[in-house]
């Protein structure tokens, strides 16, 4: 039941990105790096929505909003 994809959007300083991600757990999203954490401006997204199941326009399961994000240190640090 965990293993579906979502639509991820970002916001960067105003500007809204998208991206995807699978559905690792009931409360977890695994995605890229560079959908959490710009390193030319150098920070992390303002604000991150997930839409587990989008088709379209049809959310099943509605917006989700992102309370936490972790990355991994060499990546924020040099994108390793």
């Amino acid at each position: 039941p965990y293993s579906m994809h979502a639509q991820v959007t970002m916001l960067f300083n105003g500007k809204e990105y998208g991206g995807s991600g699978c559905m690792v757990g009931p409360h977890h999203l695994l995605t890229c790096g560079h959908n959490v954490y710009d390193h030319k401006l150098k920070k992390w997204a303002d604000i991150i929505k997930v839409y587990p199941a989008l088709n379209d326009d049809a959310a099943p399961f509605g917006e989700i909003a992102v309370l936490k994000v972790y990355t991994f240190k060499k990546w924020v640090e040099d994108q390793n």
